[in-house]
């Protein structure tokens, strides 16, 4: 039913642009980590403001987008308006592209799908191109931009601790993966992305660059799954959506989770998307780690509370009381 379709992104997004991605090599504070992400979002302006000619309130990731919002400002009520958005859109759009990538894993495991590199990368291509490629729900585009500025924040507390991503490990260092989402913004729509590029230190023959490997990675994908693309009228199968008790240190952001529904947006988008030929099942609980992850055998995609926590944490650089 929904193929995938290269992005004309929001003018909106253009806020990308603030000089908030670094343009080096050099180590940033928590504090300055911080600033890069308010200075983004400042700049960015309102989803509201971002989305006026196109969003009517009624697309899904701008329904769960309130139910989340709502519930954020229930559990802290003395936090301001303005940081109970930016703060909603941090948590949402990594919620969202981790469950993008790790349906992405189970795609490449149900479907046996052939892949060529590593897997992590790809399924981050997936994710990205998902994301971007939809114009249907302008909310979405708000929430793009956060996972960048979470990959950025990683790297930054990464290096200021002195730790770094094993040249062994199966993802790319976080950095790379930020990058690799300018690189699929700019890609799509280099006229309103440019400036952004720019600001995060892309020569311009690397952003031209970025269109070629946007549209091939995008034909790719097309292309490995054009034969289970669910066809009009076409039933899937049954993918259980669950939601365990999350710890006390997890009950807020458990609550903004569940109550958003947006486990069950992402899953929607999936299953009409692409013919599924086994039930599975997706679940958020409490892991005892940051992490998500597809298990094949069980068929069963999982969201850690913890992950969910550390976009909190990323968002806020410290956890407030209630």
């Amino acid at each position: 039913m929904k193929r995938f379709v290269p992005a004309v992104a929001a003018a909106a997004l253009l806020a990308l642009s603030a000089p908030a991605f670094a343009a080096d090599d050099t180590a940033v504070t928590d504090a300055e980590a911080g600033a890069m992400v308010d200075e983004i979002d400042a700049a960015a302006g309102s989803p509201d403001e971002a989305a006026a000619a196109e969003d009517d309130g009624n697309g899904p990731y701008r329904q769960a987008y309130d139910k989340a919002s709502k519930a954020l400002a229930e559990a802290y009520p003395d936090l301001p308006p303005d940081e109970v958005e930016r703060i909603t859109l941090y948590i949402l759009g990594n919620t969202v592209n981790t469950l993008f990538h790790e349906y992405g894993h189970g795609l490449v495991s149900e479907l046996e799908l052939p892949i060529v590199g590593k897997e992590e990368d790809a399924v981050d291509n997936l994710a990205n191109i998902i994301m971007v490629a939809k114009t249907s729900d302008p909310a979405l585009d708000s929430m793009l931009r956060a996972v960048a500025d979470d990959y950025f924040a990683n790297g930054a507390f990464s290096e200021e601790n002195g730790d770094s991503t094993a040249a062994w490990d199966e993802h790319s260092p976080d950095k790379a993966r930020a990058y690799d989402v300018i690189c699929t913004l700019v890609g799509a729509d280099p006229d309103s992305y440019k400036e952004a590029a720019d600001n995060a230190g892309m020569p311009p023959e690397r952003q031209e660059a970025c269109a070629g490997e946007y549209e091939s990675r995008l034909n790719a994908w097309d292309k490995l799954l054009t034969p289970y693309y669910l066809k009009e009228g076409e039933s899937n199968k049954k993918v259980t959506v669950t939601y365990a008790k999350p710890g006390p240190d997890e009950a807020v952001v458990g609550d903004m989770i569940k109550r958003s529904g947006i486990m069950q947006v992402v899953t929607d988008e999936i299953t009409q998307m692409v013919k599924l030929p086994h039930d599975i099942s997706a679940s958020v609980e409490t892991c005892g780690e940051e992490n998500a992850y597809w298990s094949p055998d069980e068929r069963k995609l999982t969201l850690c509370y913890e992950i969910v926590q550390s976009y909190y944490n990323n968002a806020t650089m410290q956890t407030p009381e209630p």
